[in-house]
């Protein structure tokens, strides 16, 4: 297995907050999806806090578990050609698996 640490940025006007609701659009849903579209996520995402509806942020962390052995660039990459224009990733670092 391989886990990744994330430093993501987002305008969070149309969203619900970070964590992940039943029937609202937030960060974590749409950080989730993106890894899930260009490999396999393990579970779910592990985060450093979260926001409440409207919020925005320039560096939340995040890190996440996959069986899949890419280059961070590619990552890097493929992650914010599936994120709304709202959300990017601006860094990603391979690192060990029992970081938290």
């Amino acid at each position: 297995m391989n886990r990744y640490k994330i430093t993501v940025q987002y305008d969070g006007s149309d969203f619900f907050g970070f964590q992940s609701q039943k029937n609202a659009s937030s960060i974590q849903d749409n950080l989730e999806f993106a890894i899930g579209s260009i490999g396999t996520l393990e579970g779910r995402i592990n985060y450093a806090g979260r926001t409440d509806a409207g919020v925005h942020a320039t560096g939340q962390i995040f890190d996440f578990l996959t069986n899949n052995d890419r280059d961070t660039n590619q990552w890097l990459k493929g992650l914010n050609s599936q994120l709304p224009n709202d959300i990017s990733v601006s860094s990603i670092q391979k690192v060990p698996e029992k970081f938290h």
